[in-house]
């Protein structure tokens, strides 16, 4: 069975289905728990230089919310509520954890 993780952003309208998903293995095998940081691997602007904390985001887990399915299907679900955090506010650890 494999486990995949849904990111679910807190914004200002509540929680918002980001419909992006990550397998367990894109995780280092583990499912993130609240404190944990995750270095988004989408650039918040186009044609910018990914090593630039002004163009990542982190997301801080708040929460994590389990799926469980009833059927025999090959996949589970974990969602994380996350904040987003701009790297560019982390100081001088963003370039150290972007590296």
């Amino acid at each position: 069975m494999s486990i995949y993780i849904r990111i679910l952003r807190r914004g200002p309208n509540g929680l918002e289905d980001s419909r992006d998903d990550y397998s367990s293995d894109q995780m280092a095998g583990q499912v993130p728990v609240p404190g944990d940081l995750i270095l988004s691997p989408w650039l918040n602007t186009q044609d910018k230089k990914p090593i630039d904390p002004e163009n990542r985001i982190f997301y801080e887990v708040t929460r994590r919310i389990f799926y469980p399915r009833n059927d025999d299907g090959e996949y589970q679900y974990v969602g994380l509520e996350v904040t987003e955090i701009p790297a560019a506010t982390m100081g001088d650890d963003a370039y150290a954890l972007i590296r």
